[in-house]
């Protein structure tokens, strides 16, 4: 076991102490140095700049004697030999010192340091101000480029540190030279006391680039760190101010040496609760702030022949051995890049204690790619004076990132634990670590697990053989609980945005202390959530399967893949809960097509909001009718599950709510094997789905109860077997009998919802057209007779115009299942062109007439189905449909009261479909085509030739014919061609009239009566595969009542209504009327 002890060179003394961080016990110089500093203190500033002067090594020492000098002008400077700083301020400097641009080279002998603050203090007013600083140091000991302490703010424009510290003046058997290239705050040597708690000692940089090479060291390599903030370290004491370092442009920093660190930031150790809070006597956390656009931090392995290795890492937050103990804080809002891959063992960010890492700002970013553990949290620190790797129990740990990518090979083994082997983890969490809480936010995130380790690995189980470990626990006031509680740590994971995470997690048990027994009475906890179309990809961590946790959380799009691997058979099983509100559960693969993925959630899952399972199914059509043919992605839940998710199945080609294969409805109704499994039954339809076939069926999934709890299958049917019937058994008979076979119910169908509008919208656009056609006293009321003196010479009447508005419902069910309820309305407008009038009396009207109607209809299905069983609430859909038609007319009346009337019409159809499912074409376009052939005859009753008031009875005839041809279409899923559809409908009936008035002021009121008959059959409708159609009632009774009365000379006012009813076969209900006026031209 290693023993590391370290000494710091004592800029004042000039000599090397026994006192480092890296020690356990504050050590006592061997000199001692008595500053007297009241009466400089009572100096006044001085109010003018004063030039200092170089020492003849080059070195300035501001602030020595008084007066005080407070200006160092621009210089190129170089010193060799045994120069040991160039800027040293000291306790008379009661101002600000400005430094002017300076290019230092300095190769010297022994330890060494830039610009620093020595004896000066922030209360009398002393600060540093630089300008740009380039400084190229080669030393051989202890090196510091910029440092401060004691409340003096030091700042500085650009800043560049070329730093090589080549030691070769002894082993470093006690790992005690370090190199800094900025160091801030009240380190060991600083001789800080608790008057400057609350205070921070901060290093303001505009831009910062450090190149520093540490090597040397035969028995361990040199500490290499590129910027340190700390606070407490002087006597161990925990006093002192805390050092803050701000970076405001930049940050370019490449270290190379084999126990390097890029930033390092610790101290506050009395804070047991987050980061910022202060310390039992006001102390503040260290921080590092990085308000750069670009950062990067670049480890390089050195060349260094050490006996022993020592870990790197790019950033190091907390420190659990005495001098600068307790947490650090970092701040990035920029980019920040960090690569460890090449350092000899390292990894990404370390944090120990409860440190804070914020790097969730507006334009932040991270990218680490390392060797090790991109994120390590609460592991050892390094060994202190007994050689024990002492870990801390912290609370409220936080991390937090934006559009972070974190990648690690995995190749780094710990270097100071024997038997280790290498980090494979991405963020590894060791145990005591309470109230853990990681973040990470933005559409680029990205966490890729190296294929042997996990994305989080919550436990405590180091896989060292020969780890032990000494640890302090403590409450969140700071007491001391001792090592016996020691706690398995708590961590809440957070993902949100499109980014995503690869890989599987972990939460495992911990180890009793100092051994390598586990304990099972402390548990660790993780909880994941993931919001906002973040992807949780699955992959093994080497033959692993298994993802570990307490629950996840899945949120507003929030994902679970368990179908990342394209080649198809991914088996994952999560041990935890699982909650979706408004997440997806995804088993389709990226190229689809692959039907044997499996993920089995060994737990319960509570669904809510738009939850969804996504999976994909290969469903062929059967030899045996119920045979199995089929190929499914699977979901088991070995719990409860409850709320309400949607199952939405998914082809080869990407589209949703499709089945591959080539089932068939109506030929063969089936049933697949279980694609969704629930250990615990319960009463509700957890699982819900519609798939669409190319066909007219749609597929739906269906729940069964069995003795292993409940089992989701698709089905088309509505249906079951009818139990087997119980047969008594014969007590004077030995033989068991013999039971009669299952009696099967013919099953039903499940149609897609739009089926019954492309099935039955034919039938609409045909009312529309009869309904324009109507019957003579319909479209033109009781014929009036001529008078004579409107005749001109050539026996033709000037001509007739009349128009009406009219309108219809109808209600009417089909034999088999499919429905229809419209309602139609209309306006028509005509005019008789040609107006004969024979010798004999009668008279021929030859016209022209426009209509429009529009419909709109409701579609039902008396065996619509939900979850594969009977849906009380049967409507499919709904559409609309316009008629533009155009007639001519041909109205013959003779002198005996018989007439005939002529009809031919042309219509436009236009179809607009609405299923409930929202599948929908755009539009559908038709045309048609009618002929209709009406006759009656008038027998006049007690008719009065004074005032023509007769009663007459008048039976009539019709006879219509008519054929729509729609376009064929296809909607999303399948074709549909509803072929040319025939109509020929007949009506025998009698009209009652009463004629009263005289000339041609005559008032008509009339009753009618009416049998209907349809003579063909609708043809059949094909869609996709399959071939459908529907029957309706073909005989139906009708009961009506008209008028025609004279509104002012040759104007007359006209109405009919009708009643029609089925005769009890199968439903038709309607009603329809129209209201119009003629005019006598």
């Amino acid at each position: 076991m290693n023993k590391v002890y370290q000494t710091k060179f004592n800029i004042v003394t000039g000599i090397t102490i026994a006192c480092s961080e890296l020690v356990r016990r504050a050590c006592k110089s061997t000199a001692t140095v008595v500053c007297l500093v009241t009466a400089a203190l009572a100096i006044p500033t001085s109010t003018f700049a004063l030039d200092c002067i170089a020492n003849t090594d080059g070195s300035y020492l501001v602030g020595q004697n008084s007066p005080n000098c407070n200006n160092i002008k621009v210089a190129i400077v170089t010193q060799s030999g045994n120069a040991s700083f160039y800027v040293l301020t000291r306790s008379k400097l009661h101002e600000q010192l400005n430094v002017g641009d300076t290019i230092l080279t300095a190769n010297v002998n022994g330890d060494y340091t830039g610009l620093a603050n020595q004896y000066t203090y922030g209360v009398s007013g002393g600060s540093i101000n630089a300008g740009n600083l380039n400084f190229t140091i080669t030393n051989n000991g202890q090196t510091m480029g910029l440092a401060t302490h004691h409340n003096v703010d030091l700042t500085a424009k650009n800043v560049e540190l070329n730093i090589t510290d080549n030691y070769t003046r002894g082993s470093n058997s006690g790992g005690n030279v370090a190199s800094y290239s900025i160091l801030a705050g009240s380190f060991a040597d600083a001789g800080e006391k608790d008057t400057y708690n609350g205070k921070y000692s901060t290093i303001t940089i505009d831009k910062l680039k450090i190149n520093q090479t540490a090597k040397g060291g035969k028995t361990q390599p040199i500490l290499n760190n590129g910027i340190r903030a700390m606070q407490g370290a002087y006597e161990n004491s925990g006093n002192g101010s805390a050092g803050q370092v701000i970076i405001n442009g930049d940050l370019d920093m490449t270290l190379t040496g084999n126990r390097s660190i890029g930033i390092y930031v610790s101290g506050n150790p009395t804070n047991h609760d987050t980061a910022d809070k202060v310390g039992a006597s006001g102390q503040l956390t260290p921080k590092v702030i990085l308000k750069g656009g670009e950062n990067t931090i670049t480890i390089n392995k050195g060349s260094d022949t050490s006996a022993l290795k020592w870990d790197s890492a790019a950033i190091k937050l907390g420190k659990t051995r005495n001098t600068g103990e307790g947490a650090g804080i970092l701040e990035s809002y920029g980019e920040l890049t960090i690569d460890t891959t090449n350092a000899l063992e390292g990894s990404g960010i370390k944090m120990i204690r409860n440190s804070l890492l914020k790097a969730d700002y507006e334009n932040s970013s991270t990218i680490i790619k390392t060797g090790g553990y991109a994120l390590e949290i609460g592991t050892h620190d390094d060994a202190n004076s007994t050689g024990q790797f002492e870990q801390a129990a912290s609370h409220g740990v936080k991390a937090s990132f934006k559009n972070a990518i974190f990648t690690t090979t995995g190749t780094s083994a710990d270097p100071v634990i024997n038997g280790s082997i290498g980090r494979k983890d991405l963020i590894f969490v060791d145990q005591g670590q309470v109230d853990t809480v990681l973040s990470f936010t933005g559409d680029k995130t990205d966490l890729t697990a190296n294929d042997a380790g996990y994305i989080i690995n919550v436990s405590g189980n180091y896989t060292a053989p020969n780890y032990q470990f000494f640890s302090n626990t403590y409450d969140s006031n700071g007491t001391e609980l001792g090592h016996d509680a020691y706690q398995g740590s708590s961590v809440t994971f957070n993902a949100s945005g499109k980014g995503s995470m690869t890989g599987l997690v972990y939460k495992g048990l911990v180890k009793v202390e100092e051994g390598e027994v586990l304990d099972t009475n402390v548990n660790t906890v993780l909880n994941i959530n993931l919001n906002d179309n973040f992807t949780w990809n699955l992959k093994p961590n080497g033959t692993s399967n298994i993802a570990k946790f307490d629950k996840i959380e899945l949120t507003n799009g929030a994902t679970i893949n368990g179908a990342f691997d394209d080649a198809g058979n991914n088996k994952f099983i999560l041990k935890g809960d699982v909650i979706s509100n408004g997440g997806i559960i995804n088993l389709d693969n990226h190229l689809h097509g692959k039907y044997n993925d499996i993920l089995t959630i060994d737990g319960n899952y509570m669904a809510s909001g738009t939850a969804m399972v996504k999976m994909n199914t290969l469903w062929n059509n059967p030899i045996v009718m119920y045979d199995a043919n089929e190929q499914s992605d699977i979901l088991k839940i070995t719990g409860m599950a409850t709320g309400v998710t949607k199952v939405i199945p998914i082809n080869s080609t990407g589209q949703e709510n499709i089945i591959d294969g080539n089932i068939r409805q109506i030929a063969s109704i089936i049933n697949t094997d279980p694609v969704i499994y629930v250990g615990t039954s319960s009463n509700e339809q957890v699982f819900q789905g519609v798939a669409h076939t190319n066909g007219a069926t749609e597929v739906q999934l269906a729940k069964r109860k069995t003795a292993n709890g409940d089992e989701y299958y698709w089905t088309m049917q509505i249906g079951n077997l009818l139990p087997i019937p119980q047969v008594p058994q014969d007590p004077q008979s030995p033989q068991v009998p013999q039971l009669p076979p299952a009696v099967l119910i013919k099953p039903k169908p499940i149609l897609s919802s739009p089926v019954a509008g492309y099935v039955a919208m034919a039938k609409v656009n045909q009312e529309q057209g009869l309904l324009s056609i109507g019957t003579l006293h319909e479209r033109r009321g009781q014929d009036i007779k001529f008078n004579s003196s409107s005749y001109n010479d050539n026996n033709e009447y000037a001509g007739e115009t009349w128009g009406r508005i009219l309108g219809k419902h109808l209600k009417q069910n089909g034999k088999t299942r499919l429905n229809y309820d419209t309602d139609i309305y209309g306006i028509q407008l005509g005019h008789d062109l040609i107006n004969n009038i024979e010798e004999n009396g009668s008279h021929n009207h030859v016209g022209l007439y426009f209509a429009y109607t529009k419909a709109y209809t409701d579609f039902s299905d008396k065996y619509r189905a939900e979850h594969g069983r009977i849906s009380h609430s049967k409507r499919t859909g709904k559409g609309k449909s316009e008629s533009v038609n155009l007639g001519l007319t041909n109205s013959y009346f003779s002198t005996d009261n018989s007439y005939l009337d002529l009809v031919g019409q042309f219509s436009y159809l236009r179809n607009k479909y609405e299923a409930r499912n929202g599948n929908n074409p755009h539009a559908q376009n038709g045309l048609s085509m009618a002929l209709s052939a009406e006759a009656g005859h008038a027998f006049i009753i007690n008719q009065s030739d004074i005032q023509q008031n007769n009663w007459l009875i008048e039976p009539q005839v019709q006879m219509v014919y008519q054929y729509i041809d729609l376009d064929s279409f296809k909607d999303k899923y399948r074709k549909v061609d509803q072929n040319g559809q025939d109509q020929l409908r007949g009506r025998m009936g009698v009209r009652l009239a009463y004629n009263q008035g005289k000339a041609q002021q005559i008032t008509t009121v009339y009753a009618i009566g009416n049998i209907w008959h349809d003579f063909i059959k609708p043809n059949d409708v094909n869609i996709g595969c399959d071939r459908l159609r529907e029957k309706y009632t073909s005989t139906w009774g009708e009961l009506g009542l008209g008028i025609k009365a004279p509104l002012a000379q040759n104007m007359y006012l006209y109405g009919d209504t009708r009643y029609e009813h089925d005769f009890g076969s199968t439903k038709r209900q309607g009603y329809r009327g129209n209201i119009g006026i003629e005019h006598k031209w």
